[in-house]
């Protein structure tokens, strides 16, 4: 005769039983949409994989009666299909999103109740109270609607009510900070003058010179520069091939979007000054003295130490380096169509959106444009 004794936790009901020919069994209960649900296993291991089965399952049943849906429910569903769609830092962004305002006011909400004048109170209301800026505003509504748009296609609702809803208004969220051409001289300058005093230190801070030329010179994102290969570089025609990023994790991920693989034409000069840190210890073009990566957080301190050392009355973040080549390239009459390429932009329209105010032949003459513009080429 079976006995044993029983304990509890949050993953269910357990107790170890010990059958007649002395082996031992686990039998395990649990609460599933309401009825419990029991088995008995040969260990806990196989019973929490029981466990997890059902509540899929059950998360799959409920995905089936789309009029009991709850946004709670539905989110782990669009989760899992966002996995595939965007990078795992872009999705961890998403993820805050949902759990900081969506789930808190619309967890227990069935998706097909949630309607337009919910949607006007949590936007005018319940956001506003917490004091959030209008672009923290139109990124919730932003993953929202991506949300319910998935529902709709599958099905579950009818329509998307977060298009019915009126634009956020306030800040311009394609606002961006750029230099001027005198700012971003000044930066070279001063980064120039910090990288001949730290040279003969073997220091990684003399990597920013280099690191900022190519930024300037290209328009590259931060992730894009440090993810860099010497096999990238092409010394013949003076190119680099962007194709992956270093992430603030501290991981290589591919880039951004399918655009955002491409190879961009860089004045000569700024290769050889890339060419002069390669000490060949590190297949990374930006190392530490290990060999490492230099990560996001480390170059970031080194552009911040130049802007200190050189007395620079302004700040700048390396986005806003991308920014000013863009808008260097266009105000001087640059084609959108290289100036999108270069920048790894999926449309053209997305360039014209950011800096309204191809051929590889095209990219060299912009890429050269911003170098004689910047004064580090004639």
């Amino acid at each position: 005769m079976a006995k044993g004794k029983r304990e509890s936790n949050r993953n269910g009901t357990w107790k170890k039983v010990t059958l007649a020919d002395g082996s031992i069994r686990w039998e395990v209960r649990v609460l599933v949409d309401g009825a419990r649900r029991k088995k008995r296993v040969k260990s806990k291991a196989e019973g929490k994989k029981w466990i997890r089965e059902l509540l899929d399952k059950s998360d799959i049943g409920q995905l089936e009666r789309p009029n009991e849906i709850t946004l709670g429910a539905y989110v782990s569903h669009w989760q899992d299909h966002m996995k595939d769609q965007v990078k795992p830092s872009t999705l961890k962004d998403y993820m805050a999103i949902v759990n900081t305002h969506l789930l808190p006011a619309f967890k227990t909400r069935k998706l097909k109740n949630i309607t337009e004048i919910d949607l006007n109170t949590f936007f005018d209301r319940t956001l506003t109270d917490k004091g959030l800026a209008p672009n923290t505003k139109r990124n919730i509504r932003r993953v929202f609607s991506q949300i319910m748009e998935m529902a709709r296609k599958e099905k579950i609702v009818g329509f998307n009510p977060v298009t019915d809803i009126p634009p956020i208004k306030g800040a311009n969220t394609n606002s961006r900070k750029a230099l001027t051409i005198e700012q971003a001289q000044d930066l070279l300058r001063g980064a120039k003058a910090y990288y001949e005093k730290k040279k003969d230190y073997k220091s990684t801070n003399v990597s920013i010179y280099p690191f900022l030329l190519l930024c300037l010179h290209t328009g590259a994102r931060l992730g894009e520069l440090l993810a860099l290969e010497w096999n990238d570089i092409d010394r013949e025609h003076n190119t680099i091939a962007i194709n992956k990023t270093y992430t603030k994790n501290n991981t290589v991920q591919p880039p951004k979007t399918i655009n955002s693989n491409r190879k961009v034409s860089v004045p000569k000069e700024v290769v050889n000054m890339c060419l002069t840190l390669n000490d060949g210890v590190s297949p990374y073009v930006f190392h530490t003295k290990s060999g490492t990566h230099i990560t996001q957080h480390n170059m970031e301190r080194s552009l911040k130490a130049v802007i200190a050392f050189a007395h620079l009355p302004f700040t700048v973040l390396f986005h806003e380096l991308r920014h000013t080549f863009a808008t260097i390239a266009v105000s001087k009459g640059e084609p959108i169509t290289n100036v999108s390429s270069i920048l790894g932009h999926s449309k053209t329209s997305t360039t014209l959106d950011f800096y309204a105010h191809s051929t590889q032949d095209g990219m060299k003459e912009t890429s050269d444009t911003v170098a004689k513009e910047l004064g580090f080429i004639e």
